[in-house]
């Protein structure tokens, strides 16, 4: 063989075990033989990590190489199937049916942890014109109707107005809760200090929160110390509760946040802001839930002076509940969550709302009493400048020029 035939059968030799090497390679890349439990990496066609699952990310034989029938491991919120021996999605504990290790694997440290951090956005619109408040009945004071009927908040210790009591107010949270030294200790709601929180608890009382004390509109009791009933630092921050079937109320402070449940302290808290919200810091100068829909999941803005933050619920959180118990049909939904910082879309404030103002003091989501009693319950979302708030358009994405109402007015003050 003359050495030109010699090369090119090298040649051809070469190419031909190049091809097969990435071959194999590729198809190493779509098996999760000898691959389990590896770390997530980005531009590979699928993974073998255990939460795979999770985010829908699994090769084709992740089942089969990496996980066990009777273990969660590398199975957390998989669909459920019939037949199986044990299961692992989020509402198996409801039917007794969980695997051993569930708790070990699959349970979440906090269900906030279900947010996905969407996108933050500096604000730079300018402020809305005040204008007089007009005559039309204000949203505040409209009846919303209840989920349950007879329901009634939670009973609370009374505190006469402008006392001070420090083992009440004391929180084991490291430093215990200071007394407030400010002016505003007589419990009076017609003060000129800007509202820091308006509410609707599950069971459809609105509640406001001015300084250390919060009023319920309808009860039209006297002001309660948040220090002492909700057990967080005054004055708060912000808060909010949320639209969909995990109705729970948030409060944050600094750093921190607490949750409440229908106005009841949840054990475990404060917990820190970063950790509980994609590390987001503090302070969250206001919070605006907004209910799901069809084309969208449940999702809240927390606002931080002039940027904004947008997180996510995880869709199948109520309709996983709501099959079981109504259809009796066992399908589960999950969004893709798995996000890195430089995903992060950038913008201004007015992309969300234009107007926005931007001296606002708070932002509030306010249930609206349906026309037909088995219509689904709509809402209407609103920020406070000083007096007055106005209404936010979460379709048109505008703040409207007037006012609809006025907080001293809701509040009955002369």
């Amino acid at each position: 063989m003359s050495l030109g035939g010699i090369s090119v059968l090298l040649f051809v030799m070469t190419t031909a075990l190049l091809l097969q090497s990435t071959t194999s390679l590729r198809t190493g890349d779509r098996s999760c033989v000898g691959r389990c439990g590896e770390p997530f990496e980005r531009g590979v066609p699928c993974s073998c990590d255990f939460d795979c699952t999770k985010f829908k990310q699994c090769c084709r034989d992740f089942r089969r190489a990496c996980t066990s029938e009777s273990s969660c491991r590398g199975r957390c919120e998989e669909p459920f199937r019939r037949g199986r021996r044990c299961h692992c999605d989020s509402t198996c504990v409801e039917f007794g049916e969980c695997c051993p290790d569930h708790g070990e694997f699959c349970t979440d440290k906090t269900p906030e942890e279900d947010y996905d951090y969407s996108e933050v956005s500096p604000a730079k619109s300018l402020p809305v014109q005040l204008a007089q408040a007009p005559s039309q009945a204000s949203p505040l004071e409209e009846n919303v109707e209840k989920d349950q009927q007879g329901d009634q908040p939670p009973p609370h210790k009374k505190t006469p107005a402008g006392t001070d009591n420090k083992e009440q107010q004391a929180v084991a949270l490291g430093d215990p809760i200071k007394p407030d030294k400010s002016e505003y200790v007589d419990g009076d709601i017609c003060n000129e200090r800007p509202v820091s929180g308006i509410t609707t608890l599950p069971n459809g009382d609105t509640v406001v929160v001015k300084g250390p004390f919060f009023w319920n509109l309808r009860l039209r009791i006297a002001p309660q110390r948040v220090s002492t009933v909700w057990r967080v630092p005054s004055p708060i921050d912000s808060m909010f509760t949320r639209c969909g079937c995990q109705p729970k109320t948030y409060i944050f402070k600094g750093d921190r946040y607490w949750r409440l449940d229908n106005g009841v302290p949840d054990m475990g808290f404060p917990k820190l802001i970063s950790q509980g919200f994609s590390g987001l810091q503090g302070p969250i100068t206001a919070a605006l839930p907004v209910p799901g829909e069809k084309w969208f999941p449940e999702h809240v803005f927390l606002f931080q002076g002039p940027t904004v933050a947008k997180y996510l619920f995880k869709k199948h959180e109520c309709r996983a509940s709501q099959e079981r118990i109504h259809l009796q049909l066992r399908k589960r939904h999950a969004v893709d969550t798995r996000s890195s910082k430089s995903q992060v879309r950038f913008g201004s404030i007015h992309i969300h709302w234009k107007g926005f103002p931007l001296d606002y003091s708070s932002v509030f989501t306010r249930p609206m009493a349906p026309a037909v009693p088995t219509a689904r319950i709509s809402y209407r979302h609103f920020v406070v400048v000083k007096d007055s708030y106005y209404s936010l358009n979460m379709r048109s994405k505008q703040v409207s020029k007037k006012p609809e109402g006025s907080i001293r007015r809701d509040l009955s003050c002369p």
